[in-house]
């Protein structure tokens, strides 16, 4: 959750900091993909960097305190960002509600060509590397 107070280090006098805001802003309200990633349409992702986005919230221009408004029950998308990648799955935001976000998770994707979009096969926490043991006396 991000919140804008006026005298912040968020103040786009702060470059850096701003810059950065924007960036990820940009990410999580980019729209969702028209075509496979790399033309794979089965993706398995392993990230910890996952959100929930209003649905109807893509490419919405925010200044100062206004807020979209929506007539309709506001739907959530899920935002699976990995290196420089993004992609969001329409109406999957649910699939988070309730799940720890101090954690990786192993995300399961499916292209589907009547969505034109990815659709969420599975979100399951990513099971922890075994420790390695020291074999050297």
């Amino acid at each position: 959750s991000v919140v804008y107070r006026p005298g912040s280090l968020l103040e786009p006098a702060h470059s850096a900091t701003f810059q950065n805001l924007a960036r990820q802003a940009a990410r999580l309200t980019a729209a969702a993909a028209t075509e496979p990633l790399n033309g794979e349409k089965t993706l398995v992702v392993i990230t910890r960097d996952l959100a929930v986005v209003r649905h109807d919230l893509v490419d919405v221009k925010l200044s100062g305190s206004s807020k979209p408004r929506s007539k309709d029950k506001p739907k959530y998308d899920l935002v699976v960002m990995f290196g420089e990648q993004t992609i969001r799955v329409p109406n999957a935001g649910h699939r988070l509600r309730g799940k720890p976000r101090d954690q990786s998770y192993r995300v399961r994707l499916k292209w589907s060509d009547d969505q034109g979009a990815y659709e969420l096969v599975s979100l399951r926490a990513a099971k922890p590397k075994p420790a390695r043991k020291n074999t050297t006396p």
